[in-house]
């Protein structure tokens, strides 16, 4: 996963954001901060939920041998 991030005139970050942060941000984070790709295990929390995984396409959580991010 690629970040962006913003660098004051000393090197300091400002921020860090998932690249494509704005409109199009994937949505939900994981608990660190990284934006889900599909086949990647979710939380029983997340369970039905639908979101937008890193790379743009939409996504869902579900049983597929265990909680999943799948394509829909």
């Amino acid at each position: 996963m690629c970040m962006v991030a913003a660098f004051s005139a000393f090197g300091v970050a400002l921020t860090s954001l998932p690249s494509g942060a704005g409109s199009m941000a994937c949505r939900p984070l994981s608990n660190a901060g990284h934006c889900y790709e599909p086949g990647e295990f979710c939380r029983h929390s997340d369970r039905g939920v639908k979101g937008i995984a890193g790379d743009g396409k939409r996504i869902v959580c579900r049983n597929n041998d265990g909680l999943r991010w799948e394509p829909y």
